[in-house]
């Protein structure tokens, strides 16, 4: 939750019930000189969280809210059919 509001602003909660992540997807970051990282394993967890108040991100991220049947993402497709 800590992290969804530092990237997006969104002040959210977990629901009751839902506390397992609905998507685990384990990849390989590259090497980045720019920021002294070697290459390393990203884990990312996709939880299902209430949203309780909108506002501005403390990082410089783009989003946006779109609608199911605009999304392209496989991974994010995934995720929504076990919803």
């Amino acid at each position: 939750m800590r992290e969804v509001h530092e990237e997006t602003g969104i002040i959210c909660e977990s629901i009751k019930g839902q506390s397992n992540p609905i998507d685990i997807d384990l990849h390989e970051i590259p090497a980045n000189p720019k920021k002294a990282e070697g290459v390393h394993l990203h884990i990312d967890l996709l939880f299902v969280l209430r949203v309780l108040k909108e506002g501005e991100p403390l990082e410089k991220i783009k989003k946006a809210w779109v609608p199911f049947d605009q999304i392209s993402s496989p991974r994010i497709l995934r995720a929504l059919q076990k919803l």
